[in-house]
């Protein structure tokens, strides 16, 4: 058989989603016994049998199907423990605070400057040192942490008996449902398995429109050897790669292509999370972004041009770790100010000119 009837006949039945799927599971569960486990899960998977599966693949249990323990507290409780129950509601209300706190645009007080200023509602300096150490008080407090303590020793000791009791049950319905699987911060120019990525290579090495292919062959030349899938992605945190490079036209979204290229890997990407036989696969996908000026605005034209959405994904904007040290060795940003600037300024003019 050809390699391109196994690739055909992998994406005719999505194989690569399967074994992904029985992988996961098997990290998931790590079962002791792999053979039954397995049989198990593709006659689930396939609804062999004669089982009735619900909604989401799997048998649903009542509340009657488990054991239950009943605990009794005291009516009243001690004046310690009222007191570190205050404590420990009070610093539930600075994390609220903190967690919860939004800043919001604000009219600048000076009006002649109010269209090149965006102001924003900040927790002051000083509220915040106060918060601050009175947090530190509540978390010194020895009252506080033996009644917490206390309280986890006592879940803890509720949770081990609710398992001795229904450790089977749960584990029956575990294996009965299907999990959500989430491929969290997915670097866009790696979310392609290396095989369709040196396919995609060679089509447009070889298929491509002429000026692409010339360039590519020059950049072939200068490699020296047949490239491989760490010659055509950049990784994430490493320093800026040069615009003339396959790295940058697999893996960036500005330049000599106009990222086109990084266009293609994300179209086949969202395509093949589309196909995925379980609609509990979503993913996020890291887009590179290099924060020099205007960068924000080849980022959007480059995303205008891509044109496709899906449900399943979202979007991550993604810092590389050195990109002040690459800009400022190549002079494109003079400070770490400036840095911040083409960063966060023109989100703010966006937030500001949308609350106005």
């Amino acid at each position: 058989m050809e390699d391109e009837d196994v690739e055909v006949y992998f994406a005719q039945y999505d194989i690569q989603t399967l074994v992904s799927d029985m992988l996961y599971e098997l990290g998931f569960h790590r079962p002791e016994e792999v053979g039954p486990f397995l049989a198990g899960y593709v006659a689930r998977r396939f609804q062999l049998g004669g089982e009735n599966f619900g909604s989401r693949g799997g048998i649903g249990r009542s509340a009657e199907d488990f054991h239950s323990v009943e605990v009794r507290a005291h009516d009243s409780p001690t004046e310690e423990e009222q007191l570190a129950a205050q404590l420990l509601l009070e610093c539930r209300h600075l994390r609220r605070k903190y967690a919860q706190f939004k800043a919001e645009a604000t009219t600048p007080a000076v009006a002649e400057t109010a269209d090149q200023i965006a102001a924003f509602s900040v927790i002051t300096w000083a509220e915040f040192r106060v918060d601050l150490e009175r947090m530190q008080y509540l978390f010194s407090s020895p009252l506080l942490w033996t009644f917490c303590e206390r309280r986890l020793a006592a879940l803890r000791g509720l949770f081990d008996a609710h398992r001795a009791l229904n450790a089977e049950a749960e584990e029956a319905e575990a294996l009965s449902l299907q999990q959500a699987r989430v491929d969290n911060c997915v670097q866009l120019a790696r979310a392609l398995p290396p095989g369709r990525l040196l396919a995609l290579f060679r089509q447009k090495a070889g298929e491509g429109d002429e000026e692409d292919a010339e360039l590519i062959q020059s950049l072939l030349k200068d490699l020296g050897r047949t490239p491989g899938p760490k010659d055509l992605t950049a990784d994430a945190d490493a320093p800026v790669p040069p615009m003339n490079s396959l790295k940058s036209l697999f893996s960036c979204t500005a330049n000599t292509a106009n990222g086109r290229y990084l266009q293609e890997i994300a179209r086949q990407s969202i395509q093949l999370l589309e196909s995925a036989s379980s609609s509990e696969t979503h993913a996020e996908y890291r887009l590179p972004f290099f924060a020099e000026a205007g960068a924000w605005i080849d980022l959007a034209q480059w995303c205008q041009e891509l044109n496709m959405e899906s449900s399943r994904m979202n979007w991550v904007i993604h810092l590389p770790q050195l990109v002040f040290t690459s800009l400022k060795d190549k002079r494109l940003v003079m400070s770490f100010g400036e840095l911040l600037a083409n960063i966060f300024g023109p989100l703010m003019k966006i937030a500001k000119s949308h609350h106005s």
